[in-house]
């Protein structure tokens, strides 16, 4: 009725599409995150009964339970991607990086003759030391 299931299925093939087509959950241009039109809840019966007869059943459940509060998160820091603690999340930086960090590595970088580009860093937590 209304279409209930049909459009809960277009929902489903759409936030793959997306996700697939951007390489992630962040729009490729503009960086800015989305989520399924699908409430968890939803989102998450359609996986368990596209699943029931497999047997990978459990191997999807696990997945969904690592990953369904992120997915659908849209706290200040993850609704796009940027650096430091207000402006984002990025995947060349740990969390706890900020543009204070990302301007010394830049710098060391650029004094040794090679590229930022592609590159991570990470922040050590204990000493705060740069690996």
């Amino acid at each position: 009725r209304g279409g209930g299931k049909r459009d809960e299925i277009s929902h489903v093939i759409m936030y793959a599409a997306a996700f697939y087509g951007n390489m992630g959950n962040y729009k490729s241009f503009g960086d800015t995150k989305f989520v399924p039109a699908l409430p968890q809840d939803r989102f998450h019966k359609f996986l368990q009964s596209a699943t029931s007869t497999s047997n990978r059943a459990e191997e999807v459940e696990r997945l969904w339970q690592e990953c369904h509060q992120r997915m659908y998160s849209l706290t200040p820091r993850q609704r796009q991607m940027g650096l430091g603690e207000t402006k984002g999340i990025s995947t060349y930086f740990s969390a706890n990086c900020d543009e204070t960090d990302a301007t010394l590595a830049n710098a060391f970088l650029d004094s040794i003759g090679l590229s930022a580009y592609n590159t991570r860093l990470f922040k050590a937590t204990t000493t705060g030391h740069y690996t």
